[in-house]
Order: C-alpha cells, then sequence, then structure tokens
C-alpha cells in the first residue's frame, strides 16, 4: 500500500503508511504517511504526516492494517483515500512546475498536510488559532459560520451552500422577526423553535420546477443541519457558548413530512412490467429498482458491492450482505460509515441473480452500473410505462424499504442495522403513521378480550349508531 509519484525524469517522490508507538501506550500504532525525496536515485529527505488513525500494534502488518473486525477494513480504506489524495496533490504540483527540493518539502509539510488533515503547517497552527480566538471576540454568526467553513476546509460548492443555509433561512429569520440577527451566543432555545414554524410558513422557492412550492425534504435536512453545525462547533470547538441551544431534534423537525414512497400497488406496477417490452439499460434499471426497494441499500454501496459481501447463510436458506457503507455519498462525506447487514428476500435475491447476468461489473464487483443520473431517468420511463406518478430516485427506495419494513412490525433497532444509520437517523421510521395506527388497533382488537365488544352489548351499540 504505497505510491511513487514521477516529479521528473531523476525525481520521484514515494510515500506509504508507516508505524510509531503511541507516547501514552506502547501497545498501540500511531499511523504516519512517510514522504521520501528520490533525486538520481539518492534520498535527499523525508518528512512525515500524521493520520490521527491509532490501532493495536498486533493488528498492523506490512504497511495496512489486518485482522476480520469491521474496523480493519475501515482504516485500510481510509488510509487508501490519503494515500490517493497526496498523489493527486503531487502530480498537480508537478505538472505545474518542475520544484526544488526546498520546494517540493515545503508543500508536502504544508499544502498536503492541510488538505489531508484540515491542520495548519507546523509552527502555524498557534498563529491560527490566536487569529480566530480574536474574530471569535465578536461572536456574530458570520464569523462562526466562515471559521467553522475553514475549520472543516469545505469545498467551494458545499460553502456555497452553507453561506445560502445561513443568510437566506437563519439571518432572514431574524431580519423578519427581530429586525437582526444577535450574536450566536444570545440565540436562545425558543428562538430556533421559532425558526422552524416560520420555515414553514415563510420559505418558498423562488425558480425552477418548484416555483412557489416548499423546499425539498433533502435541501431541508441540508440547511437546518448546517445551521444546527454552528452552534455544535460553537461549542465542542470554539468553547464560546457552555451549552448548545439545539431544540431536540432540530434539524429532524421536518424528516419525513413531505417524503415520497412508492406504496405496495406502485412498486408492484413497475416490478410486473415485462422484460420483453424493455430495452437492456431499462431492464437494468428495473432490477435495480427492485434490489433497492427489497434491501434498502444506498446506490454507492451497491455499485461498490463485491463478492466477498455476498454470502449464502444456511441458517435462513438466503444470501446475506455484510459491508461497511461507502464514505461518500451525494458528493457529501460520510464521517464514520457503519457496516450494515441484510438478508436478501426471494424478491431481493431475484433482482440481484438479474443485475449479476444483464451488467456483471469486472473483478470482484458483483455490478457494473450507470451513473446515478442516467439510473434515474430511466427510473423515471419505467414509471410512465407502469402508470405510476411517483417521481423516484434511489434516495425514495431506500426510504420506502424503511417505510415498509416498519409498517409490517419491524424493529428501529433491526432496520438501523440494515441501513447502517445510527439511532438519530432512524428514529424518524418510528414515527406513528395512519396506516400503520389502523393496522395496530385492529390486531390489539383481534388479540385483547378488552377490545372486544361482549355480545350482551352488542345492541345497545347498534341502538347508539343508528340514534
Amino acid at each position: 500500500m504505497d505510491i511513487l509519484v514521477k516529479i521528473s525524469d531523476t525525481k520521484k517522490v514515494n510515500c506509504y503508511p508507516q508505524p510509531k508507538k503511541n507516547r501514552k501506550d506502547a501497545s498501540r500504532y500511531d499511523i504516519f504517511l512517510l514522504f521520501s525525496f528520490y533525486e538520481s536515485g539518492f534520498l535527499h529527505f523525508t518528512t512525515v504526516i500524521s493520520l490521527g488513525i491509532t490501532l493495536p500494534i498486533k493488528n498492523w502488518g506490512e504497511k495496512q492494517a489486518v485482522g476480520k473486525s469491521d474496523n480493519t477494513a475501515l482504516i485500510n480504506s481510509k488510509i487508501t483515500k490519503f494515500l490517493s489524495s497526496a498523489e493527486l496533490l503531487l502530480q498537480k504540483f508537478a505538472f505545474e512546475k518542475e520544484p526544488t527540493v526546498t520546494e517540493l518539502k515545503e508543500f508536502i509539510q504544508s499544502t498536503v498536510k492541510t488538505q489531508l488533515t484540515g491542520k495548519p503547517p507546523r509552527g502555524k497552527r498557534k498563529e491560527v488559532e490566536k487569529r480566530m480566538q480574536e474574530q471569535m471576540k465578536e461572536r456574530t454568526v458570520n464569523v462562526v459560520m466562515e471559521g467553522l467553513i475553514k475549520y472543516r476546509n469545505l469545498s467551494k460548492g458545499r460553502a456555497r451552500v452553507f453561506r445560502h443555509a445561513v443568510n437566506n433561512v437563519l439571518h432572514r429569520f431574524f431580519k423578519e422577526t427581530k429586525g437582526s440577527t444577535p450574536p450566536i451566543t444570545e440565540i436562545s432555545k425558543k428562538d430556533l423553535m421559532d425558526l422552524e414554524m416560520w420555515y414553514r410558513d415563510n420559505i418558498r422557492v423562488s425558480r425552477g420546477k418548484r416555483k412557489g412550492l416548499t423546499p425539498s425534504q433533502n435541501s431541508t435536512t441540508t440547511w437546518f443541519t448546517m445551521i444546527a453545525s454552528l452552534f455544535k462547533f460553537s461549542v465542542v470547538e470554539l468553547e464560546i457558548m457552555e451549552k448548545s441551544p439545539l431544540p431536540k431534534n432540530f434539524r429532524g423537525a421536518f424528516i419525513g413530512a413531505d417524503k415520497k414512497v412508492l406504496d405496495t400497488d406502485d412498486s408492484l406496477k413497475v416490478m410486473q412490467l415485462s422484460d420483453h417490452r424493455l430495452s437492456r439499460p431499462q431492464q437494468v434499471a428495473k432490477y435495480c429498482l427492485m434490489f433497492g426497494l427489497a434491501t434498502g441499500m444506498a446506490m454507492v454501496d451497491i455499485k461498490t458491492l463485491r463478492s466477498e459481501h455476498v454470502k449464502y447463510d444456511r441458517e435462513v436458506d438466503r444470501l446475506r450482505i455484510k459491508k461497511i457503507r461507502e464514505k461518500h455519498l451525494n458528493n457529501a462525506q460520510i464521517k464514520n460509515p457503519k457496516p450494515f447487514r441484510v438478508v436478501l428476500t426471494a424478491t431481493a435475491e431475484h433482482a440481484y441473480h438479474k443485475l449479476r447476468a444483464l451488467s456483471p461489473g469486472g473483478g470482484d464487483l458483483c455490478f457494473e452500473l450507470t451513473s446515478d443520473t442516467n439510473l434515474t431517468k430511466h427510473y423515471k420511463n419505467l414509471m410512465k410505462l407502469a402508470g405510476v406518478t411517483v417521481n423516484t430516485t434511489h434516495y425514495v427506495l431506500r426510504h420506502s424499504f424503511a417505510v415498509d419494513y416498519m409498517d409490517h412490525d419491524g424493529r428501529l433497532e433491526d432496520l438501523g442495522k440494515m441501513l447502517g444509520n445510527d439511532i438519530r437517523s432512524t428514529e424518524i421510521y418510528g414515527k406513528v403513521s395512519e396506516k400503520r395506527l389502523a393496522a395496530k388497533t385492529k390486531q390489539l382488537e383481534r388479540k385483547s378480550l378488552i377490545h372486544q365488544l361482549p355480545t350482551s352489548l352488542m345492541n345497545g351499540s347498534s341502538q347508539l349508531r343508528a340514534s
């Protein structure tokens, strides 16, 4: 697990992970990236960057973590990502000009380190922290926001969405209700509860197909998550607030309110489309839809599914999938990807085998699928052919799986393991739906004598209804 970047015909940089005993615990290793610069075959310098990874000494092999635990695969995936990022940065730097030894060393210790770890270069950390502390004396929302953008090293696109959430939601709310936005330390829990109510009544899409309507579920959740992160950053990192004023489930206040779901009838209409009427790409989309609907797997995990993740379980006579969720989902990075486990139903197994036959992947990959955009277009065409009006994306399929699972007496704990979500993300599916409430009431009436009206009272009850 290493990389070799060619700077010129005579200059090369070799990079690989290297362990070092932890200062506080001799039984553990801290993992670094070791950069070695060679010119004409001679070593000129070496420098290291800490990856912030620590693990038991017994779990480290030659240049990678070893063992059968999920954490091992996660560590190796993280190291691979760091190596790929470092390789890309070095190649780009070398392409612009042929650097000298000094320039290359400075570039690794400053730019590469900052991009990989988010930490400032050695010797400048105190200077950056001091400058941030001076700025934070103002304690304005904008200063905290810009500090968070720099701290997380957000891309330009993500930073633009962040500023939009703060300016068009948070600032607009305070401007319309109080005249101006107070310092972040003076924003109370009541203010944020009022923000939720105000958002429902006032925020509308200004352009596009949804003009005049409430923003989509994804946009709403994204904006409120970003606003919530301002207060968490103020408490945890800046320590300018003792306690976060965020109401319970602040970012999840709107979840489930307008999410689209493929119900049983709509799902069956699509699944029963004859393959003879569909082109090959449409058939692939159909069985991808069925697989997502029957497993709840995210598209990125379906695309990266390997044969090693799929095992036959003799106890239940079914295929079982066990996999760690991918770190990148919809261009966003998942901080702590969790493992998920799901046993394939008859529908899921059928779709799995059909997909493998229609679109086999190269190497160990199970499938070779087109882009998410193309799949969504095919989903749209399939919906038209089936006479279904729901605008279906793969996220809708994942949500539909969760809702259907809970409507059929599923447990939140099990659903979380199947989706690879934490309990906070999963608990939204525990909200009582009208359909689930009616079914549970009928079930209670069948099983409990208390809720079964005795025959002696039947006549009286009929007379009451008639009157």
